[in-house]
């Protein structure tokens, strides 16, 4: 029911609407002529009685005060909803939603396609947001400024506010406006084919050779090198006056020089245990026990070690047990595999110690080789290689003689140019050598012992013994016998051959050389061009033999690397894979299991087995003997003055230059190894795949470009910043409405009530709980129950502190029905 009054200084009378004269009928409405000015009635306006639980409001304050509690437990609770829910949406739009994927990159055109439809659907996320936020700020306002926000209308005021919720809504909102769609690198299928299990570029089946002219740099230092690293090399002048050509020398090699033969392994690998025994003496280990170490297979690689040597070293009766000290052994043996592995180390030293020393010495007394068997030693090793690929190997480092040497060649050690004498005093051995057919500015070649020339093996049609013998390296087929096991067996002793070759290991036989000295001493000459004496001290000579196996286990390269098998069936993708360590992206080798080149390998036929050099060394006749290098000796003194021998110099700077001798050979053993298993290997580089795995580029791949709806992280930031200030205003509006409690709730004037009536919007009643209370009969009553019922406008000259807007409410409760 309303009634609207409105005084105007026209003398104009006319009826819009006449229900009755009685308020609390339905409706009321009428327009007179206003009386002539006057005062204003001080009092209340009175009502009729037939209004029950009606506020009275006029020209003066309410009678029934306005109470206006904040809602905590709906206001924090939504806060944090609010709060929650933005930071799932952004959280999940920061990581990025896949939208789309394609074979090809996206154009231009399709980009912006897929940005229109995900900007309309940011425009529709962030609109829920706004309209919450459009609650929040007037509430916060409220408690922190009752006056401006109940009664303050300026234009500053709704400006400041109108600002104030617009930054906060660009603050929590801002990162949906940066939505966009991007176009992530693309990323890989990988599906195997033929062609990544064999390199295509294997046509050339035969062994690298090279000679002088080609070599390398001096980077790495193994008998390697030159198959690592071909680079052609000129020829230098020697310092040398001395007489001499230049000796040719060359240089063969099993395996394919392959690019990355560099990368797959540029240092040597530790060891995984060692176990270093001196024939002479105990162990190194004093009775330690080694972790990993295998009895059996130690022993067995042993007795590999002696029957190739008789074959590569031109030893003899170790064949059809001429040799009883093997045969005990290889019984030993037997007797070890039935034990399983409760063989200790102290057993396998103190039998292989019996047993080299018993062959070693025959081999000295049947070849005069003059071994001092005190002070050879053997290793016992084990070298992982990869997850799949392991080396063991047993060292033999054969000790010589030196003063049995000298009193048996003394005779022929002058037509050699060369002169031996022992001291009795402090028994140092003094070796002499002419300096201009002996030596070169760096080293000097020690020459065979006297009695060696007498060949004691035909190799071909070359005659050599153990003297003449170049460092070297040599692969031999692993054989697989009657018992399914590659342990040497009794009828192999008797020369039967094998049942077939192994296809998971190979056996690699390695030679090395080397001699050592305490004092080199260049002798004074009277004469500026006569030849220098050139003295060495207590010189020691040796031979290293290294038998190592290879031993590799397959997988399903489509399950290690993600990958579709496209070939066959899964066991088609069997193979080997490699990480080249250097290489300046992540690479790997790749080989398939029927590619592995066992069948290369020389075959098993009794005792006599044939081998393929993975590494050889060709030095000319007049160039026999070893080289002693300045480095191996501990002390250096005199000059030759460019009085040495022109051969001899640039023979050592050659072997010095490109590392063409072998010390040891455990390192180069493995390193040889691999280079022949992966020749025929493929490289492919590492990427992710779609799934975000690891996998490689195999041929056989094809590319997924995917299309990203994402949020830039700094919008994220930004959001998750506005969201904190959201918290910490709830939690504000929470602790500032119970602190001015009582500012809010005081009498307010009728326009502010009938504004927090009728504006929702700025008075949201889901977090304010208005009430009028009732001083009569102490009740409150909640203000949306109410209902304007009338209304009386009045226009006046406003003074200069008036209120233009005054008005006079009639508000009713309960509302009619």
């Amino acid at each position: 029911m309303e009634e609207i009054s409105l005084q105007d200084k026209e003398d104009l009378s006319f009826e819009m609407f006449d229900c009755s004269s009685d308020f609390s009928q339905n409706c009321y409405a009428s327009m007179h002529t206003p009386p002539p000015p006057r005062s204003a009635d001080t009092s209340n306006w009175t009502l009729p009685s037939s209004l029950r639980d009606t506020a009275v409001l006029g020209e003066q304050k309410a009678t029934m005060p306005l109470l206006i509690r904040v809602r905590d437990v709906r206001l924090l609770a939504g806060a944090a909803v609010f709060v929650a829910v933005l930071l799932l949406l952004v959280g999940i739009f920061s990581e990025g939603v896949p939208v789309g994927c394609q074979d090809s990159v996206a154009s231009l055109d399709e980009l912006n396609e897929y940005n229109f439809y995900s900007g309309t659907a940011a425009a529709m996320l962030a609109k829920p947001f706004e309209m919450a936020l459009a609650f929040f700020v007037p509430v916060l306002s409220l408690v922190l400024s009752p006056q401006n926000s109940l009664q303050n209308e300026s234009v500053g005021w709704r400006a400041l506010q109108f600002f104030a919720q617009g930054a906060l809504t660009a603050l929590l909102t801002g990162a949906f406006s940066t939505l966009n769609v991007q176009q992530l690198d693309p990323e890989l299928v990988p599906v195997i084919v033929t062609s990544d299990l064999s390199s295509a570029s294997s046509s050339g089946s035969t062994v690298n050779s090279s000679d002088l002219a080609f070599s390398i740099h001096p980077t790495a230092d193994t008998l390697l090198r030159t198959a690592i690293l071909p680079v052609y090399i000129k020829t230098t002048e020697s310092a040398c006056q001395g007489r001499g050509g230049w000796p040719n020398i060359a240089t063969t090699y099993a395996f394919f020089a392959n690019d990355w033969l560099i990368d797959l392994l540029p240092d040597a690998r530790e060891t995984e245990f060692s176990l270093r025994t001196t024939i002479g003496g105990a162990g190194s280990t004093n009775g330690s026990v080694v972790e990993g170490f295998n009895a059996t297979l130690s022993a067995n690689l042993l007795l590999y070690a002696m029957f190739f040597s008789q074959t590569l070293l031109a030893w003899e009766g170790l064949s059809y047990l001429e040799n009883s000290s093997l045969s005990q052994f290889q019984e030993e043996l037997t007797s070890w595999r039935g034990r399983g592995n409760s063989t200790t180390q102290i057993e396998f030293q103190v039998a292989a110690s019996t047993m080299l020393r018993q062959t070693l010495n025959d081999q000295s007394l049947r070849l005069g080789l003059a071994f001092d068997t005190k002070a050879t030693s053997f290793n016992a090793s084990r070298v992982t290689l990869s997850p799949d690929i392991a080396f063991d190997a047993v060292t033999i480092e054969i000790a010589f003689d030196e003063h049995a040497i000298a009193s048996k060649g003394s005779a022929s050690a002058t037509a050699a140019s060369a002169s031996t004498s022992a001291s009795s005093s402090n028994s140092s051995l003094v070796y002499s050598l002419s300096s201009t057919t002996g030596c070169g500015e760096t080293a000097c070649l020690i020459p065979p012992p006297g009695n060696s020339f007498a060949a004691t093996a035909i190799l071909g049609d070359t005659a050599y013994t153990q003297w003449n013998v170049e460092p070297q390296i040599q692969a031999f087929a692993a054989c697989v016998f009657e018992d399914n096991t590659e342990y040497l067996t009794e009828d192999y002793l008797h020369g039967a051959g094998c049942t077939r070759r192994s296809t998971t290991s190979l056996l690699v036989y390695s030679f090395g050389r080397r001699v050592v000295a305490d004092d080199v001493t260049v002798e004074a000459s009277t004469s500026t061009n006569s030849s220098r004496v050139v003295k060495v001290t207590n010189m020691q000579r040796f031979h290293t033999i290294t038998l190592g196996r290879l031993s590799w286990r397959t997988t399903d390269l489509s399950s290690v690397f993600n990958a579709a098998c496209g070939v066959g069936n899964s066991s088609a993708c069997m193979g080997l894979s490699f990480f080249l360590d250097n290489a300046s992206s992540k690479q790997h080798l790749v080989v398939g299991e029927n590619h592995l080149p066992v069948d290369v390998l020389g075959e098993f036929d009794g005792l006599y087995s044939r081998w393929t050099p993975l590494a050889m060394v060709t030095t000319p006749n007049d160039m026999q003997g070893d080289l002693l290098f300045q480095r191996n000796t501990r002390s250096h003194s005199g000059d030759l003055d460019g009085q040495c021998s022109t051969s001899v110099d640039v023979f050592a700077a050659q072997v010095e230059q490109n590392h063409w001798y072998m010390n040891f050979g455990l390192q180069e053993s493995y390193t040889a190894a691999l280079f022949l298993l992966f020749q025929n290997a493929v490289v492919r580089e590492e990427r992710q795949s779609v799934d975000g795995s690891r996998t490689l580029n195999f041929a056989g791949s094809s590319t997924h470009v995917t299309l990203e709806a994402q949020i830039p992280l700094l919008s994220a930031l930004i959001s998750i910043a506005g969201s904190a200030f959201v918290l910490i205003g709830a939690l504000c509006i929470v602790i500032a409405g119970r602190r001015t409690k009582g500012v809010i709730q005081r009498d307010l004037g009728v326009e502010d009530i009938a504004k927090v009536l009728l504006v929702d919007q700025r008075f949201p009643r889901l977090f304010l709980d208005c009430t009028l209370d009732d001083p009569s009969d102490r009740m409150r009553r909640p203000l949306h129950t109410f209902h304007i019922s009338a209304l009386v406008l009045q226009q006046v000259e406003p003074p200069n502190n008036y209120n233009s807007n005054d008005t006079s409410i009639f508000i009713q409760h309960p509302p009619p029905v």
